[in-house]
């Protein structure tokens, strides 16, 4: 466990990730503003705090957060960060020649490996929700006693779990082209054209489309077979591919 937190304050320190994280959560920031306040101006309703009480998932700030999450331009931002930070944790140190001592350091691949993977994760999750999260607290501060009632409502909680899901996916893809690519520049474009691709065409029920598109109705539920494949199986399948793949392979 020791050698794993020593990989892992490794890669969470490093400067450039630090630097391009930074540059995504700011540039994330100012899309979920415009966002929030472009929605808002445009419902012409307003819930009131009495209603608030009884039924969060009808307010107006539960509807607005729904609608974030699903902001096209957050998403291409989100994930051409988290695309940026994926190809240079698992693929530029074999371009740059220094793979070979990372690896001959006393650490296995595997452990190597979930350092890397942990680490992204953590970068992803700063990335899209530490923004979110941000803009919508300070937006809604004056009500701030019924944020967790809002945030824990059938819809906010269903479009949280699709953006879980689309992390997992998209980090397991990049993982694997990243491994299988000749170099960073390929690896980036695979990674690029794959995720964006289901978006760009409007192919909902292609991932990570299917968890960007999906729209909470009444009895959907986030645990859908659909969603599980798609969020769970799947990421399973890649993420146990690029470690078989990682541990036959040379480093190089």
């Amino acid at each position: 466990m020791s050698k794993l937190r020593v990989l892992l304050n490794w890669e969470l320190n490093d400067p450039l990730k630090v630097i391009i994280l930074i540059t995504g959560m700011l540039l994330n920031a100012l899309i979920i503003h415009r966002s929030y306040l472009n929605v808002s101006s445009s419902l012409t309703h307003f819930v009131g705090i009495s209603t608030l009480r009884i039924n969060p998932e009808s307010t107006h700030t539960a509807m607005i957060i729904e609608s974030l999450l699903q902001n096209l331009s957050f998403w291409m931002n989100s994930l051409s960060f988290l695309v940026l930070l994926g190809v240079i944790t698992f693929r530029l140190d074999r371009d740059f020649g220094y793979a070979n001592s990372l690896y001959s350091l006393p650490y296995s691949k595997t452990k190597i490996l979930i350092a890397k993977l942990l680490a992204v994760l953590m970068f992803s999750l700063l990335l899209i929700l530490l923004p979110f999260f941000s803009v919508t607290i300070l937006a809604n501060f004056t009500i701030i006693r019924y944020i967790p009632a809002i945030l824990s409502s059938n819809p906010v909680t269903f479009r949280l779990i699709m953006v879980l899901y689309a992390i997992l996916y998209s980090l397991a893809l990049i993982l694997l082209m990243s491994l299988l690519s000749p170099n960073v520049f390929i690896a980036f474009i695979t990674s690029f054209l794959l995720l964006f691709a289901p978006i760009f065409l409007h192919l909902g029920v292609i991932p990570p489309a299917l968890f960007i598109f999906a729209s909470y109705e009444g009895g959907l539920s986030p645990i859908g077979q659909k969603f599980l494949i798609s969020g769970i199986l799947i990421p399973a399948i890649l993420l146990l591919s690029s470690a078989l793949l990682m541990n036959r392979r040379d480093i190089k």
